[in-house]
């Protein structure tokens, strides 16, 4: 064979060889790209499902919150009737007999005018800053102070 013709054909091998390293080396590195987007998916689709998964709960406590206030509501409409129907009632009771009548117009004792002045109250630590110390509330048939 001729010199030529040899190194013909291991510049063809080399070229065959570097064409397959350099093939083998990019399907490896495209391999890559493929496990790395893979696990980007992967955590893509993580992120989506918690993210529903924290939407479903917010609808959930959304409808159970608004279940609360309609039960609320009725029970508020309730207190109010029969809070209308007792006033109603003392009104009535008011006009109907003298004797409740003349009670009604006489003046309220002092601690009870001191108390009725303040605004209303929303539990038992707004009536006890209301309260100024050194002024007990007396006992209705003690007229001593505590």
């Amino acid at each position: 064979m001729n010199l030529l013709a040899v190194e013909y054909k291991l510049a063809v091998c080399a070229l065959l060889f570097a064409a397959s390293v350099s093939g083998s080396l990019y399907v490896r590195a495209l391999r890559a790209d493929l496990r790395a987007e893979t696990e980007r998916l992967r955590v893509a689709s993580q992120h989506v499902a918690d993210r529903d998964q924290t939407i479903r709960n917010l609808q959930r406590d959304a409808l159970e919150k608004a279940r609360q206030q309609a039960q609320l509501d009725r029970a508020t409409a309730a207190a109010e009737k029969t809070v209308s129907m007792q006033r109603q009632a003392m009104r009535e009771a008011i006009h109907d007999s003298p004797t409740v009548h003349a009670w009604a117009d006489t003046a309220l004792p002092d601690d009870v005018m001191r108390l009725s002045a303040n605004p209303a109250y929303t539990g038992s630590a707004d009536f006890s800053a209301a309260v100024p110390d050194g002024h007990a509330v007396r006992s209705t048939g003690d007229v001593t102070t505590h």
